[in-house]
């Protein structure tokens, strides 16, 4: 099978393109497929792929405001590359290049499905799902929040829910390797976090609630990420001992942490959530995002706007960071989300849309 798969963004932007740099690094490795990646040009996002760099494709990918022109070249550049490549399949992930390449398809016969990964909805998705032959969501609340206008649509039975995949050998191997480089106060409790520090992300709730905390608990916040928020979020802490490190690697968050702590209002899954399981650390999730319909332990689950559900969730955290057999089990979830059963599941997705 000959896949096509294309980036929305030429670097990180979040846990997305995280998420689809792992799957092609996991499935480059397989005989039986053949295939070819998109990056749109001026990005970084090429270093974290490990495949053949001739097996990737760059140039200008515009907005949908840009010049006209440059939308039409754009969209005849995919066109020509479906017709030279001619893949089976086009994973694109993202609504701008989703669009690109369901205009290019049209004098083609090739098969495109749109990884969705935003739960919320886009005027451009009167477009896209009509056009889509597939659509993977990567949670129940993508689905049920961007296409609650589905229900009763025969669009809806083109979708279908896969989560986001880990490589859980290559992240317990980081795990053993990192060194906590955090300074962590004496007797204090450690709780992480990290993530983009923007609007949303339920970062100025934790830091306000874990202030008001540090008056009867000694805890310590470690807090990593850059974004617009950041100084606005460092003026927060008064009593409490937070550290902003800024953007640093996932492994060293959770060999610092004694508690992990998601509380996104908007996030559609977490990847963090699941990172936290296979670290076997107990985390406080947040209700409101896609990851908490997963996430086994339903005392740690919190409403990251209300100051008693975060302290509840706080405590039964606290009272079980040496929980054994509460590791254990999060540990063993997290292997539903290995990189080879997502990779599978949407392997058997491609067959399924190659085949209509």
């Amino acid at each position: 099978m000959k896949i096509l798969l294309l980036f929305n963004h030429n670097q990180i932007i979040g846990g997305g393109e995280i998420s689809f740099a792992r799957y092609i690094n996991h499935i480059a490795r397989r005989i039986d497929l053949e295939i070819s990646v998109f990056i749109p040009s001026g990005g970084d996002l090429e270093k974290y792929l490990k495949i053949d760099k001739t097996k990737i494709i760059s140039f200008e990918i515009p907005s949908f405001k840009s010049n006209p022109k440059k939308v039409v070249e754009c969209v005849v550049n995919f066109y020509k590359i479906f017709k030279t490549f001619k893949p089976d399949i086009v994973h694109t992930n993202g609504s701008r290049v989703a669009l690109y390449s369901n205009i290019a398809k049209i004098f083609t016969s090739t098969k495109t499905i749109w990884h969705v990964r935003i739960a919320e909805k886009d005027l451009l998705d009167l477009i896209l799902v009509p056009t889509s032959d597939g659509i993977i969501a990567n949670s129940k609340k993508t689905l049920e929040k961007r296409f609650s206008w589905l229900r009763k649509n025969k669009w809806d039975k083109k979708i279908k829910i896969i989560y986001n995949g880990f490589d859980i050998s290559e992240i317990q191997d980081r795990l053993k390797k990192t060194i906590n480089s955090i300074h962590k106060y004496q007797e204090h409790i450690v709780v992480g976090s990290a993530g983009r520090l923007e609007l949303g992300k339920g970062f100025e709730y934790l830091l306000n609630f874990a202030e008001i905390l540090s008056y009867r608990e000694k805890i310590q916040l470690v807090l990593a990420g850059t974004g617009p928020l950041e100084n606005k979020l460092k003026e927060i802490p008064k009593n409490l001992k937070a550290v902003f490190p800024g953007y640093i690697p996932i492994e060293n968050i959770l060999k610092a942490s004694d508690i992990v702590c998601f509380p996104s209002l908007v996030d559609s899954f977490g990847n963090l959530i699941v990172e936290s399981m296979i670290a076997g650390k107990v985390c406080m999730v947040s209700e409101m995002c896609g990851a908490s319909e997963i996430y086994p332990i339903d005392a740690l689950k919190f409403n990251p706007k209300s100051f008693e559900s975060f302290l509840r969730s706080f405590y039964y955290a606290k009272e079980n960071i040496h929980n054994i057999e509460l590791s254990q089990t999060l540990k063993s979830e997290a292997e539903k989300f290995s990189i080879d059963r997502h990779s599978e599941s949407v392997l058997e997705y491609y067959e399924t849309i190659a085949q209509k």
